[in-house]
C-alpha cells in the first residue's frame, strides 16, 4: 500500500522548477556536489615479510641513481593508480599511508612510506585540486536531486498525515 501512495502521490507533484529555484537549490546543498582533491601514482610495494624498509631505502637509492631495474614485489591492487581520492587509497593502503601524500612532489620518488602490508616507494604523477563544479555543469544533477527529495517530502508528509487521523490501540489481553 505504500508504494501505491508513493506512486500516486508522486502523479501530483509540480512540474520542473525555474532556474533561480535550482539555483537557490544549488547554493544550500553545494557541499554535496564538491568533487574531491585526486591523485594519481605508481608506487613499488615491498612486503614486510621481506625487511621491507631495507630494501625499499636500497630501491629508492638505486631509482635515484637512475638503475633500471628494482626488485619490488607484486601488489594485489597493481602499480598504477589513477584519479583517487584520499579516502580511496586510505582503503587500499590504510590511512597511515595517505599523511605522506601532504609532501609529496610531483613526478619525483617518494618514501619509503609504510603501510600496513609493508613500505612503498611512490611516484605522484598527478594531482587535481578539490572544486566545486559551476551550476552550469551539473544542472541536470540539481534538476534530479531537487525532484527527488520534493517527491520524498511530499510523500512522507502524506504519509504523516494519514497517520495522524488514525489511532492505534494494541489488545492487552492478546497472547501469541
Amino acid at each position: 500500500m505504500a508504494q501505491k501512495i508513493t506512486f500516486l502521490k508522486q502523479e501530483t507533484l509540480p512540474e520542473n522548477p525555474n532556474q533561480e529555484v535550482l539555483r537557490q537549490f544549488y547554493d544550500e546543498n553545494k557541499e554535496k556536489y564538491f568533487i574531491k582533491p585526486n591523485y594519481s601514482f605508481t608506487h613499488l610495494f615491498f612486503t614486510k615479510e621481506t625487511d621491507s624498509q631495507a630494501r625499499s631505502i636500497q630501491a629508492l637509492n638505486d631509482l635515484l641513481a637512475d638503475k633500471k631495474s628494482i626488485d619490488s614485489d607484486p601488489y594485489l591492487l597493481g602499480k598504477n593508480f589513477t584519479e583517487k581520492t584520499l579516502e580511496e587509497i586510505a582503503r587500499n593502503f590504510g590511512n597511515n599511508f595517505i599523511v605522506a601524500f601532504d609532501d609529496m612532489e610531483a613526478n619525483k620518488w617518494s618514501g619509503p612510506v609504510e603501510s600496513s602490508f609493508g613500505h612503498h616507494l611512490v611516484l605522484l604523477r598527478d594531482y587535481q585540486d578539490g572544486f566545486y563544479p559551476s551550476f552550469n555543469e551539473i544542472r541536470d544533477q540539481v534538476l534530479s536531486d531537487y525532484l527527488t527529495l520534493n517527491k520524498e517530502n511530499a510523500v512522507n508528509q502524506y504519509i504523516n498525515n494519514v497517520k495522524s487521523e488514525y489511532r492505534i490501540i494494541i489488545n492487552p489481553n492478546l497472547t501469541f
